[in-house]
């Protein structure tokens, strides 16, 4: 199976990776600002230029003694690091493939055989500093990575005023921004109203946070708004013309107003009577499954102006830190997880989340029961369609009860 290059944004994580540092403390080496850094690495914006890769590779050569293969950062091609001095010996390992880096999964290096280099808070403050750059953010990863569960704890750290949808396919325009909804005129006959969507609900309740209109100067909480499964509704028919509205860069701009569909109804009396903006305190946090045949329904209008941020199933383990055999479920999480990671015609974004290993909490923390009841019957859905259905799940079950190592397999797909 070909493998795809890595974007610019994946090529930063797979530096600090191999650094074992963060973003954060990556941008602090090169001395630049982490929202600007954020900014100027993300391809969906900018990406890295000549200027940006030279200071990388500058900095990381004269603080760490790295020699950072500037043509690798522009472009993905050939090795990572040059050369690397002794007095940096944790970058000493082997580096993993770009196949194993683009599943954010190595064997050697993976979950708890690495040790953590910030701490959980932390790693939320990355995503909040992520969100308030780009305003919209979607959280995407294999399913039972807990992105709700992240979402939930993003939104709290920043001590927001939240809302939470779920998208599925009978969601529209009229549920999500405005429309006619019926009411009770009495004596058994109905009529028809505009009414504002959950959305549009939301935004005036964060309009009105702003102190003072004239000012235009906000007040310390933001607002979070959260859709569940961005991906199981139909966004072109959703969102409607609130596309531009959304764009980042019209955040709070009241001279760039849309005129809704519904426009001439709203009355004068309305914050939006005059058009639609959303305010610069709003964000939208949003999550998505990788592997759901729904993700094609995402145009490229709706991705243009989401920055997408993959979560991974040791992103969220400390998720199981509340039951009682915690590091025994991470371990036996991990052990799976690279084996489904480097198995062609899966990957990483059919990995098994930590949500599934909570179960353990409702069963005695009895494995056997979990695999037979709720892992296996998953991988069995994920192989069908594929040959050597019954070898491969043995390899999986070896993984998972700790019974050895098995070499690759590959799967066929029968068509």
């Amino acid at each position: 199976m070909e493998t795809k290059p890595l974007t610019e944004r994946e090529r930063i994580d797979a530096l600090v990776f191999r650094l074992d540092i963060s973003i954060r403390k990556l941008a602090q080496i090169v001395e630049m600002n982490e929202n600007t850094f954020y900014h100027i690495t993300d391809s969906s914006r900018f990406g890295i230029s000549e200027r940006t890769a030279s200071k990388i590779c500058n900095n990381l050569k004269d603080k760490m003694q790295v020699i950072v293969n500037r043509e690798w950062l522009l472009s993905g091609v050939g090795e990572m690091i040059l050369e690397q001095k002794d007095t940096s010996p944790h970058i000493n390992e082997a580096m993993p493939s770009e196949k194993s880096m683009k599943n954010g999964t190595n064997r050697k290096n993976i979950g708890r055989k690495k040790k953590p280099v910030y701490s959980e808070k932390e790693k939320i403050e990355d995503y909040i500093n992520l969100l308030k750059t780009n305003y919209n953010l979607v959280l995407t990863g294999a399913p039972g990575t807990g992105k709700t569960y992240l979402t939930q704890q993003i939104a709290k750290e920043m001590g927001a005023v939240t809302r939470f949808v779920q998208f599925h396919p009978s969601y529209d325009y009229t549920d999500f921004v405005e429309g006619l909804r019926p009411f009770d005129r009495g004596e058994g006959q109905m009529g028809f109203e505009r009414r504002d969507g959950v959305f549009k609900e939301f935004c005036k309740l964060a309009a009105k946070n702003i102190e003072g209109d004239s000012s235009g100067k906000l007040t310390n909480q933001p607002f979070v708004f959260i859709i569940d499964e961005i991906n199981r509704g139909e966004a072109s028919k959703i969102f409607g013309e609130l596309f531009y509205a959304i764009d980042p860069g019209y955040r709070g701009k009241k001279e760039y107003l849309v005129q809704t569909q519904y426009q001439n109804l709203v009355p004068d009396t309305d914050v939006y009577a005059k058009g639609f903006y959303v305010p610069e305190n709003v964000y939208i946090l949003a999550t998505m499954n990788d592997i759901d045949r729904s993700v094609e329904s995402m145009d490229f209008a709706m991705r243009r102006r989401f920055t997408w941020k993959e979560v991974t199933p040791t992103d969220t383990e400390s998720m199981l830190d509340t039951l009682s055999c915690a590091e025994e479920a991470k371990a036996t999480m991990e052990r799976l997880n690279n084996v489904i990671a480097e198995t062609d015609g899966l990957g990483a974004a059919y990995m098994i989340g930590p949500s599934y290993f909570l179960k353990l909490g409702e069963n005695g923390g009895d494995f056997d029961k979990l695999w037979r009841m709720n892992i296996e019957p998953l991988l069995k859905e994920y192989l069908r369609g594929f040959r050597k259905t019954a070898e491969i799940i043995d390899k999986f079950s070896k993984a998972y009860f700790g019974e050895g190592d098995e070499p690759q397999v590959e799967l066929i797909d029968e068509d």
